[in-house]
């Protein structure tokens, strides 16, 4: 078998740099959530309702802390109060704080 011919090295480093500035110009990979299967129900997840997971700036997480912890309530109460004031339809009684 005859041997695999070797590019000189000049052409492996244009090769790599065109690689590099491709690889620089790509936008970060974005991994998409799965779809949802069928209708949601009143029986998914925690208390009838389905899971929401977000990403907020750490001063962001801190002021809800804080703010929760001096009206005695949980972030969660917090961010429903906010989205049914924005005007989403959020039922009064998902929005009463449920720790025992």
């Amino acid at each position: 078998m005859g041997k695999k011919k070797i590019p000189p090295l000049g052409a492996r480093s244009r090769s790599a740099n065109v690689l590099t500035q491709l690889k620089a110009s790509l936008p970060p990979a974005v991994v998409a959530a799965p779809a949802a299967q069928g209708p949601v129900t009143a029986g998914t997840g925690r208390g009838g309702g389905v899971s929401l997971m977000l990403v907020v700036p750490d001063e962001t997480r801190r002021a809800l802390r804080e703010r929760a912890g001096r009206e005695g309530t949980t972030i969660r109460v917090l961010v429903l109060r906010a989205l049914k004031k924005a005007g989403y339809p959020v039922p009064d009684e998902v929005v009463a704080d449920r720790r025992s």
